[in-house]
Formats: C-alpha cells, sequence, structure tokens
C-alpha cells in the first residue's frame, strides 16, 4: 500500500466515523424529541433544525460514499453492447460527470455563500452556512473519489488487458 492509498484508506476511515456519528447523534436527536414532546409535552427548541443540519451533510456524505463505492443506479443493459474500450470510456464520461457538474455550479455556490455569510437560523444561532458546507464537502468528496475511481478507469484505456469487463 503506498502513501496515496494510505491517506485515502485514513480519510475513508474517518469519514466512516464521523458518518456514523452524525446518524447516532440525528436518531438520537429524533428520539429524544418524539418522547419529550410527545410523553413530557415539554419540546426542545431548535431539534429540528439541528435534524435538518445533520440529515443534510448526512446526504451529501452518502453521496460521496456512493460515489466511492461505485453502486448508484444506472441502465447496465445498453452499456454492455458495446466494446470493452468504449465501455470503458462510457464509464470514464460518466464518473467525471459530477466534476462538471461542480465546475458549472461553483459560480452560483460562491453567489449563494455571500449572499448567506452572516445570517443565522432563527431561534438557534447557528449561520445558515452551516448547510451550504454540507454541500461544498460533499461534492468535494464526491469530486475526489471520482477522480481516484476515474483515473484507474483511464489507465486502462491505453493498456492491453482487455479480456474482461470494467468495474462498474
Amino acid at each position: 500500500m503506498n502513501y496515496t492509498e494510505k491517506t485515502i484508506f485514513v480519510v475513508d476511515r474517518i469519514l466512516v466515523a464521523i458518518t456514523i456519528s452524525l446518524f447516532i447523534i440525528l436518531i438520537s436527536l429524533m428520539a429524544t424529541q418524539i418522547v419529550l414532546r410527545y410523553v413530557f409535552h415539554a419540546p426542545i427548541r431548535g431539534v429540528i433544525i439541528y435534524s435538518n443540519l445533520l440529515f443534510t451533510w448526512l446526504a451529501y456524505l452518502g453521496c460521496a460514499f456512493v460515489a466511492r463505492d461505485n453502486s448508484h443506479l444506472r441502465v447496465e443493459y445498453f452499456i454492455e453492447k458495446f466494446p470493452n474500450k468504449i465501455i470503458i470510456i462510457l464509464n470514464a464520461v460518466y464518473k467525471l460527470c459530477p466534476l462538471f457538474v461542480l465546475i458549472l455550479l461553483s459560480k452560483h455556490i460562491y453567489k449563494f455563500y455571500e449572499f448567506q455569510r452572516g445570517i443565522n437560523v432563527a431561534g438557534v444561532g447557528f449561520p445558515v452556512l452551516y448547510f451550504t458546507y454540507a454541500f461544498v464537502v460533499g461534492f468535494t468528496l464526491i469530486a475526489v473519489y471520482t477522480l481516484i475511481k476515474t483515473d484507474s478507469d483511464i489507465e486502462s484505456i491505453f493498456t492491453d488487458n482487455h479480456s474482461k469487463k470494467p468495474n462498474q
């Protein structure tokens, strides 16, 4: 295992730990809120907003893990009809699509960031930018995982080992 693979492994383990922690916190918050609201008639102020924030972070981190594992939904029927080299090229283009979306959205994300700077969520007081940070971190992780996966696909285009289908 080289230095890059070790770094990716460590970052991956940290992200898994963060994601699991966020999920446990989310479930605990919601369970506590349900018990306090419906049993004791004393809900905690702001739990729904914190739950929305945690869910947003979980959604974008989950998208990054889907990109890492290449386990998103797609139709394989037509792709399998092409020659092997074309399949590899189509997979590389398909995996690079999130990067193109990120590049296209980057100008608008910055404008949105500028608009939200200094605005706090009513009632709880944390910055609205925490939701935007989830988007930026999630898409950055998607980009990193996509580049790592696509690099091996692009290398396989130029090698002579095309005897088996590429990993989808």
